[in-house]
């Protein structure tokens, strides 16, 4: 698990910092096609370690305990991440929303759709991200088989415990054995685009404050 310690000096960037060091390491982390839904908290992102789930389609109409169970037992500050498997239907809304914010969850990561946005945008400081809305249940659509697996968005494997950075660009993956490299990186571009900026607001013109970029 990736130290909280880590994890706080990683939320001090943005994901476009964060990927650019993801990049220097040679790995892709962004998930695309991904919308945010309901508000991220004052600070502008989350950052946390990622709690999974997978679901697959079936039409039984199943009660989701696996689902519910990996809610309940959110580590303080994690991400639910779902994927949905490519079913119809819409796994997360205003309960599981709420019931994941109440047992100390940041955000929500789901690969599929989600229902409920008026009550999610009431929540406050709960962000969901997801390919869109949709008013249709997952009852009797999908089924959830497994909880802390590895899962696959976009592309991107995600394992649990891999650190979910997003804000109003996008969604990142950092995996955790690269997030201590990832926030001393970061760190050190931090401090070298803040002297960018600095020059740029002097009137230094573009081609000598990145002459040495």
């Amino acid at each position: 698990m990736v130290p909280r310690k880590i994890i706080r000096r990683l939320a001090r960037w943005y994901s476009g910092d964060i990927h650019d060091c993801l990049d220097k390491l040679g790995i892709w982390g962004a998930i695309e096609g991904l919308n945010l839904y309901g508000h991220l908290p004052e600070s502008g992102n989350i950052c946390g370690p990622a709690a999974t789930v997978q679901f697959v389609p079936n039409r039984a109409k199943i009660t989701s305990r696996i689902y519910h169970k990996a809610i309940d037992e959110v580590p303080d500050g994690g991400v639910i991440v779902i994927d949905t498997g490519g079913a119809k239907g819409s796994s997360s809304g205003e309960l599981m929303c709420t019931g994941a914010q109440c047992h100390g969850a940041v955000a929500s990561i789901v690969n599929g759709t989600i229902r409920d946005l008026q009550e999610i945008e009431a929540l406050g400081d709960y962000p969901v991200y997801a390919k869109g809305v949709l008013p249709v249940t997952a009852v009797g659509r999908m089924e959830d088989v497994a909880a802390n697996v590895d899962i696959e968005i976009g592309g991107i494997r995600i394992q649990p415990g891999d650190i979910i950075f997003a804000d109003r660009d996008g969604v990142v993956v950092v995996p955790q054995d690269a997030a201590e490299a990832v926030a001393d990186m970061a760190d050190a571009l931090g401090k070298m685009e803040r002297n960018f900026k600095k020059e740029i607001l002097e009137g230094k013109p573009l081609l000598d404050v990145f002459k040495d970029a």
